[in-house]
């Protein structure tokens, strides 16, 4: 992995996982990190429910979007490696976009997500004949957390670390 930080980008802040090792960020990946919407994500458990069964599957999308940025700096240290490179916007693009991917998650997982395409019926009783009917919804569908997480990233909190 990587440990140059003479960039002038690198804010001296490092994150150390016990996956993928020390992670340096860079100024606009602090400030990013400092978010209200990315700090959200702390409570967030990555595994949904899993934690019940598996008591030490407590893993947070706060966890998992800071090693997602960890294994996209090793891509791009291998990418370099191999004489192929990225602009330094391109390694900027690629680096916050692991970083944010998962902002927009609701808490559980993909759960809440698909739980206005649930049908919900109710069996009636009329005449000794049953009859099914599905009960109405009364709020709108939930967005999709890629459609949450775009509209946080382009909202005016996310302009402060543009």
């Amino acid at each position: 992995m990587s440990t140059n930080c003479s960039d002038s980008s690198w804010s001296g802040k490092v994150i150390t996982d016990p996956i993928h090792g020390v992670i340096h960020l860079t100024d606009r990946e602090v400030k990013v990190v400092d978010t209200p919407s990315f700090q959200r994500l702390r409570g967030l458990k990555q595994l949904a429910m899993a934690q019940s069964v598996y008591p030490n599957a407590t893993h947070t999308r706060f966890a998992h979007s800071i090693g997602a940025l960890g294994m996209m700096i090793r891509i791009l240290d291998a990418v370099a490696r191999n004489k192929t490179d990225f602009s330094k916007e391109q390694k900027e693009d690629l680096r916050l976009a692991a970083l944010l991917h998962d902002v927009g998650h609701y808490p559980y997982s993909h759960l809440l997500e698909r739980i206005d395409s649930v049908k919900l019926t109710e069996n009636e009783v009329d005449d000794g004949s049953q009859e099914e009917r599905v009960i109405s919804k009364t709020r709108d569908d939930y967005p999709s957390h890629e459609k949450l997480g775009e509209v946080i990233v382009t909202s005016a909190e996310a302009c402060s670390f543009r």
